[in-house]
């Protein structure tokens, strides 16, 4: 039986709206806040401007879909999650004097029509507020949603916000939960 090892993700730029095909664009960062109100945004930050900036600068009007994949010990992957599409709100083009990026962000409405219970994998840091909320940090987990109730070493409580981020360089990822 083939062992989970990582996670891997890809974003795809629709050009529909645009007349055009969609992309697939390198990924160096994943910023994904959702929270509870039901609008979520998500940036994405592609490394490789020099080859992708017109393509995306082309598709001013089309969306992002962002997917994650477990990937195992054999080579093979499995689809996690692919998250509904996020309407393009903003591009960013951004050049130096040796690196070249497209920042692109997107925002949609999420909401949890079936909340569940889920266990914080990973846990980091918990902080109390005096007014009682509380922020757990841990492993991302893609399936989690506002609404939802999280399980952690000091207790439980339902889901209001979630603060996701990937940074693919550095195989570094961590994910923020809020009681409110």
């Amino acid at each position: 039986m083939a062992l989970k090892v990582s996670k891997i993700y890809d974003c795809i730029v629709t050009g529909a709206a645009d007349s055009l095909t969609d992309i697939t664009i390198p990924i160096s960062s994943i910023d994904l806040d959702e929270n509870q109100t039901g609008i979520s945004s998500l940036t994405i930050v592609c490394p490789d401007g020099l080859n992708f900036a017109s393509s995306i600068l082309a598709r001013p009007n089309g969306g992002l879909i962002l997917s994650s994949y477990d990937l195992y010990s054999d080579g093979s992957s499995a689809l996690e999650k692919e998250l509904d599409e996020f309407l393009i709100t903003s591009i960013s083009d951004s050049s130096g004097a040796s690196s070249h990026s497209v920042s692109i962000t997107g925002q949609v409405e999420i909401l949890n029509p079936s909340p569940k219970t889920e266990t914080i994998i990973g846990e980091s840091f918990i902080f109390t507020n005096k007014d009682g909320t509380v922020r757990v940090r841990g492993s991302v987990n893609m399936l989690l949603l506002p609404g939802d109730t999280l399980n952690y070493s000091g207790g439980s409580f339902t889901v209001d916000k979630i603060a996701i981020n990937i940074r693919a360089e550095s195989t570094s990822s961590t994910m923020e939960v809020s009681s409110g």
